[in-house]
């Protein structure tokens, strides 16, 4: 652990229950807000007054955001409570790992499409000769 080497068990206590506590309230609203996501996603877009186009891509990229709140809600949650018990560096490594997983599967569907789109290519190249 670091900051506090031994934090008052007292504190712990308290930060064990109240972020116990909170920690319930934030994973529940959480829960409503990934399914309110999924089911209105498109409407919430389409209340800003933008093209139909636009309405479509903007409610599911929303919905798919709103469908992972819950785990960005956990994940930060869970690392306020291990930080105010006293741990900062657990939290620290768990969202490095995090970002890593999120680096790879944002991109792993590049390459797949990179593959196809040139594989098109060469045989639109050889449909021509």
């Amino acid at each position: 652990m670091t900051g506090w080497k031994t934090p008052p068990p007292i504190l712990r206590t308290v930060v064990w229950r109240y972020g116990l506590a909170l920690g319930s309230v934030g994973v529940a609203l959480a829960a409503v807000i990934t399914v309110l996501g999924h089911f209105y996603s498109h409407s919430v877009v389409a209340m800003l007054g933008v093209e139909p186009d636009v309405v479509q891509t903007g409610g599911d990229y929303l919905e798919v955001v709103a469908q992972m709140s819950i785990f960005l809600v956990i994940q930060l949650v869970c690392g306020g409570a291990l930080r105010g018990a006293g741990d900062t560096r657990t939290p620290m490594i768990v969202t490095g790992l995090v970002n890593i997983v999120n680096i790879v599967v944002a991109f792993a569907p590049l390459k797949p499409a990179e593959f196809v789109i040139i594989k098109i290519a060469q045989l639109a190249g050889q449909a021509q000769s």
